[in-house]
């Protein structure tokens, strides 16, 4: 505003150009002329009472909020705002702040608020407890980045030809104990239009006892392997690594990334591990209190806000149905690459039956004919188009015949062609295909 009155002395154009009523251009001049222009920058101090509660009353009070209450032979564990400006005014006196006799409630809240502090709040933390929690952090996370690895290599060979099938198999691995089986002392009631907008459920239940969940997801295929058991203990966790072992190939490692829970480190879990291959097994552990660097993690939260969530069973064996029932429809979809199921489809190797949604399903006879074809890719080095190929071949008598006269066949020059025209004759028409082509 200065700047523009030194430009043009003249409130009302300045006032104008501002968009300010003149007076405020007059006035803030003015303070300049007799303050000086810094001091023109800021309102002149106004008339009013002044604060009655000083600065150190304020400190001492914010201190007191920063100390637990217990600390002072209060049964709280916490301030409420409350009690705490009971006991300002209470004991602020002794302490030489006379101002806090009558102190308020919502002067307290105004005071701690101007700190930012809030005692009567708690927010959890998580304390580390692991020395080698770096060095642990950085091996999980060097696992997933050999996933990565395996599949850019896969992807880098060929968009629509996998990767023969790796020696290695990555799991992500952990319990979810505790899962409550309840059922209902009487039946739900369903919603009904323009009545009752939702499912109506009476509050009582019976408890029929827990599950626990075992779980772990191939992150090279998106396979999940599951068992529900009714307890966690070092026996179900070996029956879980023996379930691994028949499920892939002898001359394949298994690499399991996993939690710091005491069946995993067992005496029972380390004798069965030594009586395995050596490098069968591998177990790569997360820190401690760090469980969040667990993928698997994420499929048990998704799988507790969908088939979990409000769940009720009339007994204990269909919770533990239920959500294999739902493990074995996730692998029914067969985690991979769309574009490769689409041309496996498209070639007519595999045909999955549908979804009314338009999903994929895979039965057994299809993941078979699938594991069968990888198989083959890897054992002989071809590709899903020399597969398609033969298919072809296999149906088509005229094509087959075609293809074998080829291969027998040697090239002889046509009988209109003299010899001297023989090279210009082949390269015209060879142009003519390409622009035909192209």
């Amino acid at each position: 505003m200065l700047l523009a009155y030194r430009e043009n002395a003249s409130f009302f154009a300045v006032a104008h150009a501002l968009g300010v009523h003149h007076q405020t251009v007059q006035r803030c001049v003015e303070r300049a002329v007799a303050y000086g222009p810094m001091a023109a920058l800021d309102d002149r101090p106004r008339s009013g009472k002044e604060p009655t509660i000083t600065a150190e009353a304020k400190a001492w009070l914010v201190s007191l909020a920063c100390r637990k209450a217990k600390e002072l032979g209060y049964p709280h564990e916490l301030w409420t705002t409350r009690l705490l400006a009971r006991h300002a005014r209470e004991h602020g006196a002794a302490e030489g702040h006379s101002c806090l006799g009558k102190l308020a409630q919502g002067t307290v809240c105004k005071i701690l608020n101007e700190e930012e502090v809030k005692p009567h709040k708690v927010r959890y933390y998580l304390e580390r407890r692991d020395p080698d929690f770096d060095a642990k952090m950085a091996e999980v996370v060097s696992v997933y980045r050999e996933v990565e690895q395996l599949k850019q290599a896969a992807k880098a060979r060929s968009e629509e030809t996998p990767a023969p099938t790796p020696a290695v198999a990555i799991i992500s691995y952990d319990e979810k104990p505790g899962i409550q089986a309840l059922a209902n002392k009487a039946p739900d009631l369903p919603p009904k239009p323009m009545r009752h907008r939702t499912v109506a459920r009476d509050h009582e239940y019976v408890r029929l006892g827990t599950q626990s969940l075992l779980a772990g997801i191939d992150l090279m295929t998106g396979v999940v392997h599951a068992s529900v058991e009714r307890r966690h203990r070092s026996r179900e966790f070996v029956k879980f690594l023996k379930k691994l072992d028949a499920a892939h190939p002898p001359a394949t490692a298994i690499k399991l990334i996993l939690d710091n829970h005491s069946a995993h480190k067992s005496k029972e879990t380390m004798a069965w591990l030594a009586q395995q291959p050596k490098g069968r097994f591998t177990l790569v552990y997360t820190p401690k209190h760090g469980s969040w660097l667990n993928l698997i993690e994420g499929f048990f939260s998704k799988l507790a806000r969908s088939v979990l969530r409000h769940i009720r069973v009339a007994s204990l064996p269909e919770l533990g149905q239920r959500i294999l029932a739902e493990i074995d429809r996730i692998n029914r979809r067969l985690a991979g690459s769309t574009a490769l199921l689409r041309y496996v489809e498209q070639a007519g190797l595999v045909a999955p039956a549908r979804s009314p949604a338009g999903y994929r399903l895979y039965g057994a006879a299809e993941l078979q004919r699938l594991r069968t074809l990888k198989e083959l890719l890897a054992q002989f080095d071809i590709t899903l188009s020399d597969v398609a190929f033969a298919q072809r071949l296999a149906g088509d008598d005229d094509l087959r015949a075609a293809v074998e006269h080829w291969l027998r066949g040697k090239a002889e020059r046509p009988q209109d062609v003299q010899a001297e025209d023989w090279l210009r004759f082949e390269q015209e028409k060879h142009q003519r295909l390409l622009a035909a082509v192209a």
